[in-house]
């Protein structure tokens, strides 16, 4: 968070920061990303040695009415326009075991760049604020590590209780669309 001039910190919303996604200078100005540049400048002010990682995905959520949106990492558009060949998987899925009383639906579209399989993005959509919430911190978390695949995302190791999920985790259902080939 250090500047060019000695003592100088720049901070959240003025500050940029990288897209692990494109490795380009990215403006993420969200609460999130903003406190945790805060911290660390405040870090090095205070004398403790603190780096800000290497960028951020892009993760962010709202809510419209009674519908929880969510995104991270690159639209398609903004896939294409960083030179990948983005490819999209779009499922609708139920949010617990078919024969469990209750539960909704959640939406999926998974960005994929086609060359690499690499995960690129993916908004998530439902009436279920924490259930939007836990899927998209997954794949920010996946897509953060750098490099994964839709086949990693395949094979990530997730939690299955019929009263909250399905025993194929809507991230998995989205996952396998590409590994049909």
């Amino acid at each position: 968070m250090r500047t060019s001039i000695d003592n100088v910190y720049a901070a959240g919303d003025i500050a940029e920061t990288r897209n692990l996604i494109t490795g380009k200078p990215y403006w993420h100005p969200l609460g999130t990303t903003a406190n945790k540049m805060g911290f660390v400048a405040g870090s090095n002010i205070a004398g403790r040695s603190m780096v800000f990682p290497g960028g951020v995905v892009g993760t962010s959520m709202t809510k419209f009415m009674n519908l929880y949106i969510a995104s991270t990492g690159l639209t398609t558009q903004e896939a294409v326009r960083h030179g990948f060949r983005a490819k999209v998987a779009i499922i609708t899925a139920r949010t617990k075991a078919r024969y469990y009383p209750g539960g909704g639906y959640v939406t999926i579209k998974l960005i994929v760049d086609e060359d690499s399989m690499r995960v690129m993005g993916a908004q998530v959509l439902g009436d279920d604020g924490s259930y939007v919430l836990g899927k998209i911190d997954v794949l920010a978390a996946l897509m953060a590590r750098g490099g994964s695949t839709v086949e990693d995302l395949f094979m990530n190791d997730l939690a299955y209780l019929p009263a909250v999920t399905q025993v194929w985790d809507p991230l998995i259902i989205a996952a396998r669309q590409f590994l049909r080939n």
